[in-house]
């Protein structure tokens, strides 16, 4: 800034005032509901990574998302760095017991009853409510979201970074200075300085700025004696580039990474959509096995019971030994056990499923038993393989993630070179701050500056590590990305393989099924020539078989899923449900989606993968 002469006034130029008064309007818009105005842009920057992944990936929906500012510190909070525990020792503790009084089976059957029997006013929940309730407010799906989100904050930072910044200093200074002769007066001068200007960073390195620096200084003889004041409005224009070092490409790596990041959180978002879709219906699946297995134990039960009353009468009119209605107690006794486990199971089971989905365990739900009917896909091993190498979004992240480990070599290599910074700047002064808004050009008053900075590359120790850290860095990203490569071909062969286990154990349980009803048949025929040991190992059977056939059916359904997972072709819509692909087929046979099936390289890869849910 250049010295101004001393002018005979008491106050602030006018060009001073309308300065400040700029600066309070950019302020004062800068404030403008902020929420909405970064919600907005974050919107922008998700969308658009949305798009650039393509398919059927969700955007989190910023509206409301922010739970409030809050009061981090209220002014009538104590700070207390010993907060108390409450752990008292063993014997201030009391535990009361109660006396054990062995009850009869109808006491018990009656109890183990009233405790199955649903509550009228639970909730029903199917499985498309469970997703879509999960969607809302399950904490896993929010923490996900919410990761995206910060993603895109982190380019939305970034971006801000390489866009005009508009800046205002205010700066007030005063000096004293010695006393001067013996006239008794002394030096003293109030200087006030507000700097407001806009700075741009540039593509390859470097920056520029604009700046209107406007003044005033103040000189008084004593604290009683008027002085001068002088005013001053400055226009500064200067540029700083770097030449080497830090120019280039390099100069927009932190951009360049906040952009690709945001991609990779887009993907990794999608995957969790995806693997959270897959574990929701697993354990959702797994309900309605434990359903369907709480009520083959009622049956059973029911089966016991009958046996128990058979043998009890055959042994009254002497037929049978008096032991053999104490084994058929026994083993009605022993069921009943077995479906009280299985129900308190089930009641866990479905407390674990509302953490899962992020509803209050204290609600009472009643899960609809829906099960599945997707059709087993036709393809082989390496066919899988090929698609989801193809098409997993991780294995796409950890292959560009190499490209940034490259970049980071480039990076580290700049940092080696010397140092060669160019810098210049111009500074002409307003004509008259006071009575116009012309510029000075007067050769006496117009201000140029050019420079060149060098600095040789004599110590770069450092940065000679940090390249060979950067490229220690790459060779171990390669070699992840093949171990992920392999651990991916590892996980599809062994999806596609477990398809077709699944299909034989459920083929196999239900012959199983059918042999325990006929042997059950034939007893019924005939009472007379089986024992009451056939009779329980019959019912006992019986259950058996159709407790596996359910879990066998469960677990081909959920080996598909695993499946259109590991291969990267599940797809989930915006609602978060299983979303058919072309191909699908429901029960009947007919297509749930126009269109042919999907190819791979140019030619048809895999027959019909079926699917619909049904009740």
């Amino acid at each position: 800034m250049i010295n101004r002469p001393f002018q005979d006034t008491k106050k602030i130029r006018p060009g001073l005032r309308s300065l400040a008064t700029v600066t309070v309007c950019v302020v004062v818009a800068g404030c403008q509901s902020d929420a909405e105005w970064v919600d907005q842009r974050l919107d922008r920057v998700l969308d658009a990574s949305s798009d650039d992944i393509g398919g059927d990936s969700r955007v989190p929906d910023t509206d409301g998302w922010m739970a409030g500012a809050g009061n981090a510190f209220p002014p009538d909070r104590l700070v207390d760095n010993h907060p108390p525990t409450d752990n008292p020792p063993a014997e201030e503790l009391r535990f009361k017991g109660q006396s054990f009084t062995e009850a009869d089976a109808d006491q018990i059957i009656e109890r183990m009853t009233t405790m199955g029997e649903p509550d009228p006013d639970a909730l029903e929940l199917s499985l498309e409510g469970a997703i879509r309730y999960a969607t809302v407010n399950a904490i896993d799906y929010i923490n996900a979201e919410q990761n995206y989100m910060l993603a895109g904050l982190s380019l939305l930072i970034e971006e801000h970074r390489w866009e005009p910044n508009f800046f205002n200093n205010l700066t007030v200074d005063s000096q004293i200075g010695s006393f001067l002769g013996l006239e008794g007066r002394f030096d003293s001068a109030l200087t006030v300085v507000n700097d407001f200007g806009v700075s741009q960073r540039l593509p390859y390195g470097g920056t520029v700025s604009a700046s209107l620096i406007a003044g005033t200084t103040n000189l008084l003889d004593n604290f009683f004696f008027e002085g001068g004041f002088s005013n001053n409005v400055d226009v500064v224009l200067s540029a700083d580039i770097p030449l080497l070092r830090g120019a280039g490409t390099t100069a927009r790596e932190p951009l360049i990474q906040a952009r690709r990041n945001l991609i990779y959180a887009a993907r990794a978002f999608e995957t969790f959509r995806r693997g959270y879709y897959l574990s929701l219906v697993t354990d959702y699946l797994d309900l309605v096995v434990q359903q369907q297995s709480i009520e083959n134990g009622r049956r059973s039960v029911a089966l016991f019971q009958q046996v128990e009353e058979r043998t009890t009468s055959l042994v009254e009119v002497g037929r049978l030994k008096p032991f053999e209605a104490d084994q058929a107690k026994q083993d009605t006794l022993f069921e009943i056990d077995r479906l009280s486990g299985l129900e308190e199971s089930y009641r866990l089971a479905v407390d674990r499923f509302k953490l899962l989905i992020g509803m209050p365990t204290k609600q009472s739900v009643s899960i609809t038993p829906t099960m599945l009917d997707l059709d087993a896909p036709s393809i082989t091993p390496d066919e899988a393989v090929r698609i989801a190498l193809r098409l997993r979004l991780e294995i796409q992240t950890n292959r560009d993630r190499i490209d940034d480990l490259r970049r980071q070599v480039d990076l580290a290599k700049n940092g080696m070179l010397a140092e060669l910074d160019f810098s210049s700047s111009i500074l002409f002064p307003l004509a008259d701050p006071g009575r116009t808004l012309g510029f000075d050009l007067s050769p006496d008053e117009v201000s140029f500056g050019l420079g060149v900075q060098y600095s040789a590359a004599l110590d770069r120790v450092i940065e000679k590590y940090r390249v060979r850290q950067a490229q220690i860095n790459l060779e171990q990203g390669i070699r992840s990305f093949q171990n992920a490569r392999d651990k991916i071909a590892i996980e599809v062969r062994s999806r596609v393989r477990a398809i077709e286990r699944s299909q034989f154990s459920f083929l196999l349980q239900e012959r199983n099924v059918d042999i325990a009803r006929n042997r059950q048949a034939s007893i019924e025929a005939a009472p007379d020539r089986a024992s009451t040991r056939d009779r329980t190992e019959a019912v006992n059977a019986l259950r058996r078989a159709e407790d596996q056939r359910d879990r066998a059916a469960r677990d081909l359904q959920v080996a598909i899923l695993q499946y259109l997972t590991a291969s990267g072709r599940l797809r989930v819509d915006t609602e978060g449900n299983l979303k058919p692909i072309p191909g699908m087929k429901n029960e009947a046979g007919q297509s749930l989606v126009d269109g042919e099936p999907e190819k791979v390289d140019g030619a048809p890869r895999e027959g019909s993968v079926a699917g619909n849910a049904t009740s």
